[in-house]
């Protein structure tokens, strides 16, 4: 081809390219490109029903092309789980196959210029939820798995296989308390002594320089504090930071309690299994009395990162360990394996995680739950700022000491899933004598503490006695609405409890 036949084929190339789609030369309706990436989506919020789980967020741009729903499934990285339309602001994942899950959501709009910011994050533990009026059979009722309170079990069928599953007390999963009508009638209470919400105090990487100062607040305010150590360094080289096992030992004897962060907070050489195991050995070996029965990971629960922490090989030797997240554990929804943890306060009911929202329903949070849940705060060093920060806290909680109970990280857990695993059952009511049993799925030797039994009494009940297997435990009344309840501490499988009036 010659120079000037190539010119020419350029020539009429190029003018039919400009003379398509019709006269003019130009589109009737030409796509205009955005000129800015669309705002974030919000309050992504959840149900759930059966397995599925429904979605639903704000759109707050008007110039999305797309929203792009991304999923995690227990911790792991998140994928994209859908594109949807412009607009869209509903999703239901009906892909869930398992129960006893965790499994997270965040959503983000885009356009051709680019991707807001992504949404809130959402944590859902699944739980599998029956239909209990559709159970027919032994069989279905054995197989079901974990079951949900918000049906009644069918009675002539199910009621002699209720011990294989968890129970969570009517009172958690109604969010308020119960007050029984009738005199004889109890329930276990969702927190010691009938607490609206629960509140720990957790202390890592020793800090012994602090040691005096955590006392100190401990007598003034008559609270308790967990500290998880790194347990090869104490009685190290570094002593002065770190602390001795003597050090501990005296913590342990006032009253506070000594968990493990691990043997080397990751950095050593040692598996995952030695960091966990050594650690709660070489507690329990120096500290007489000591159970180091909980964990906090080192840096929060990392399951993706290899060698990096490991929740199955942890429940191997703990019956919890705290993760962070920075939220409220939610009272009906708790991962004991990884429980969430705050870094920072706040006192803010208009902050999400505000601690006055544990003791009073905020509308503005009801996807959140903390209402009456569990609220554990971490600490490391202190300087100024953050020894105002925890006598902010203290002076709060001391306050409402009526409302909260401020218990020890591994008292908190104990309680929990005793509670969430306990059956009472109601053996006699008479006008002088009431008689009870409490059972537990739980091993009895790490989970003997006492859970708080509510019982309503007649009001002449002026002088009484409280007994569980022949010894008498403690017991204490509250008057509500005019009416005598009796607030007593059973531990679970120890025997029958019998009140008297006397």
């Amino acid at each position: 081809m010659t120079k000037t036949t190539l010119i020419f084929s350029l020539i009429l190339f190029s003018f039919s390219i400009f003379s398509c789609g019709g006269s003019g030369g130009h589109e009737e309706n030409p796509t205009i490109p955005a000129t800015s990436a669309p705002e974030a989506p919000s309050e992504l919020n959840y149900e759930q029903t059966l397995l599925n789980i429904k979605l639903d967020w704000s759109d707050n741009s008007d110039n999305e092309a797309e929203f792009i729903l991304e999923r995690s499934i227990n911790g792991n990285s998140f994928t994209e789980q859908t594109s949807l339309t412009a607009n869209t602001t509903t999703y239901t994942d009906n892909t869930i196959t398992n129960s006893n899950q965790t499994v997270s959501y965040r959503i983000k709009a885009a356009n051709s210029s680019g991707d807001s910011e992504y949404s809130n994050q959402i944590d859902i533990n699944i739980i599998k939820i029956i239909n209990c009026s559709q159970i027919t059979t032994e069989t279905t009722c054995l197989s079901a798995g974990v079951y949900s309170l918000q049906c009644e079990w069918n009675q002539n069928i199910c009621e002699n296989y209720k011990d294989n599953y968890d129970f969570i007390p009517d009172e958690v999963n109604s969010g308020n308390r119960i007050w029984p009508e009738n005199h004889g009638e109890a329930h276990i209470t969702t927190w010691k002594n009938d607490r609206l919400a629960a509140f720990s105090f957790t202390i890592d990487d020793n800090w012994a320089p602090n040691h005096n100062w955590w006392v100190e607040q401990g007598n003034n305010y008559d609270f308790r504090f967990t500290w998880f150590v790194i347990a090869e360094r104490i009685s190290g080289e570094n002593s002065s930071f770190n602390g001795t096992w003597e050090d501990y030992k005296e913590l342990f004897d006032l009253g506070h309690d000594i968990q493990s962060h691990t043997l080397s907070h990751n950095h050593g050489e040692f598996s995952i299994e030695d960091e966990y195991s050594l650690s709660q050995n070489l507690i329990n070996d120096n500290i007489a009395g000591a159970t180091a029965i909980t964990l906090a990971y080192p840096g929060g629960l990392k399951t993706d990162e290899a060698e990096i922490d490991d929740k199955d090989i942890a429940a191997e030797y703990y019956i919890s360990a705290r993760g962070v997240g920075g939220h409220i554990n939610k009272v009906d929804e708790i991962d004991y394996m990884n429980t969430y943890t705050i870094g920072t306060a706040s006192l803010d009911p208009e902050n999400r995680i505000g601690t006055p929202n544990l003791i009073e329903y905020n509308p503005n949070y009801p996807q959140s739950r903390t209402y009456r849940g569990w609220q554990i705060q971490l600490f490391h060093g202190l300087d100024e700022d953050e020894e105002a920060e925890a006598l902010a806290l203290m002076e709060y909680l001391d306050e409402h000491r009526d409302v909260f109970w401020v218990g020890l990280y591994r008292e908190v857990v104990l309680y929990g899933l005793e509670r969430d695993s306990a059956k009472l059952d109601i053996l006699n009511i008479s006008e002088n004598t009431i008689s009870l049993r409490l059972r537990d799925q739980k091993d009895n030797e790490i989970f003997n503490y006492p859970l708080t039994i509510k019982i309503r009494v007649n009001n002449d009940w002026l002088n009484y006695s409280a007994t569980q297997n022949h010894e008498n435990i403690n017991a204490s009344e509250i008057i509500y609405n005019g009416n005598k309840y009796l607030l007593i501490q059973v531990i679970p499988d120890n025997g029958d409890v019998v009140l008297m009036k006397m």
